[in-house]
């Protein structure tokens, strides 16, 4: 199984106020350009039920994290079908430890299901018809 990995950029020109995460819906990368973050909505839901206040935006760029002026941005990318890259990504201000780590945690766990999804509908078909069941077993079910 893949395991994408999260990696910690630096967000210039980015605000993030304390107690908040920013949950980025496309970012410009140095590496791929504009990346889209379709997953944006899941990694918001995640962090609103477990409290964490939230605000949706986009990212201008993301630069080397041995910068020091800034968002703190976790992010992770995925390859598309079409060859193209998607990213997975949240900032939180610098200084604030606690909505820091909040925004890899969901990067993170949403990361972890690219690897699942890149084994699952890895080369072979996968049967997606359902199989009629036995006479028995239909009328058991009326």
């Amino acid at each position: 199984m893949n395991k994408t990995a999260v990696r910690e950029f630096l967000a210039p020109e980015t605000s993030v106020a304390p107690g908040e995460v920013l949950v980025v819906t496309d970012v410009g990368s140095p590496a791929f350009g504009q990346l889209q973050c379709p997953a944006a909505p899941l990694v918001g839901g995640t962090l609103h039920r477990r409290g964490q206040r939230t605000r949706f935006a986009a990212v201008r760029r993301c630069e080397d994290p041995a910068q020091d002026d800034g968002a703190s941005l976790y992010l992770a990318t995925c390859q598309q079908p079409d060859g193209s890259a998607a990213t997975i990504a949240a900032a939180a201000a610098a200084t604030d430890r606690v909505a820091a780590a909040a925004a890899r945690a969901a990067v993170q766990e949403w990361a972890a299901v690219l690897g699942t999804r890149r084994l699952l509908t890895g080369p072979g078909q996968v049967r997606t018809e359902i199989a009629e069941p036995p006479e028995s077993q239909a009328a058991a079910c009326s």
